[in-house]
């Protein structure tokens, strides 16, 4: 299945040892996965925070999330929707939303808010529903 996923997938695919992490990596692993490259900079700033409240291995989460097999689209392929996106959504978040209705792929999150905003835009899946 092809996807794209939003930093929350990521976070709890990397730490979260729950049966709803397992469907995070799961889908990391098992799909074809898109990310829009501030993904990257998402994740490392949460691993961040992760590391100074003493998670330990967060060198390990780090490696982990440069070794993961996706394929990074770059921003001018779906910019020109992000924009009028920032009504329902952050500019971070609408770069997801983006992604997912240039590729028309269902974009995979565990954001709530992000799901209700993103409904009228494209497909979604909430792992563990």
């Amino acid at each position: 299945m092809r996807v794209v996923v939003d930093a929350s997938v990521v976070i709890d695919g990397l730490i979260n040892v729950s049966s709803r992490g397992e469907k995070c990596r799961n889908m990391l692993n098992s799909s074809d996965v898109f990310v829009p490259g501030l993904i990257f900079s998402e994740v490392s700033n949460v691993l961040r925070r992760y590391e100074l409240t003493g998670t330990p291995d967060v060198d390990g989460l780090f490696a982990q999330l440069l070794d993961m097999p996706w394929e990074t689209i770059a921003f001018e392929h779906y910019a020109r929707l992000v924009w009028p996106l920032r009504h329902d959504v952050s500019l971070y978040d609408a770069a997801y939303v983006a992604l997912a209705m240039v590729l028309k792929v269902p974009l995979v999150t565990l954001d709530r808010k992000l799901a209700a905003a993103a409904k009228p835009y494209c497909e979604l899946l909430i792992p563990g529903e």
